[in-house]
């Protein structure tokens, strides 16, 4: 019974959720019992990489990977080291689909699902340093809606974690050809 009830619950909760197409939303649900407990949309969360590089170097690197993956972006605070988008509109980044980016929660799965989706998502990239080493966080969420138009509501997103990797590693790769 009390499955039942949780199950519910969180029915529930997704059905009021909602989200604008005009940026990502960020929310954060529980619904628990005693024997369990579901977290939809997990606040912001950021993949974080070490980058063998001064920060300052990695910094001047930001733009020119995001350009070659195919995402415009801008210092969004530059004291800070932050640079990237909040509202990217592409469809394929860095050769890819963004599905392969991003997983959502009204995402159906197998063949027939296949570019179904139109995304919007931000993505931030910031440079610290951290204990004498350069890290690197970026954060995409995103939002999706029907390309066929059947539906006026959107869906929210996760990371799947790869474009971020692909970011990193680019990173890495500079700073390697740069000494």
């Amino acid at each position: 019974m009390r499955r039942h009830l949780a199950f519910a619950l969180l029915l529930a909760g997704c059905a009021s959720a909602r989200s604008t197409p005009d940026a990502p939303v960020v929310q954060t649900q529980i619904v628990q019992s005693h024997e369990s407990s579901i977290r939809l949309n997990e606040g912001k969360v950021a993949a974080n990489y070490t980058v063998n590089a001064e920060p300052v170097k990695v910094w001047a690197f930001v733009p020119d990977v995001y350009a070659e993956l195919g995402i415009v972006g801008a210092v969004l605070d530059g004291r800070n080291r932050v640079f990237g988008n909040p509202a990217v509109n592409e469809q394929r980044v860095g050769g890819e689909s963004v599905g392969n980016y991003l997983r959502c929660s009204s995402q159906a799965t197998g063949p027939g699902s296949v570019n179904r989706l139109r995304y919007q998502f931000s993505i931030s990239t910031t440079v610290i340093s951290r204990d004498g080493k350069t890290s690197v966080e970026t954060e995409l969420m995103g939002i999706a809606k029907p390309v066929d138009g059947s539906s006026r509501s959107t869906s929210g997103c996760v990371s799947t974690g790869i474009l971020e990797k692909k970011i990193a590693d680019a990173l890495q790769a500079r700073a390697r050809q740069e000494s």
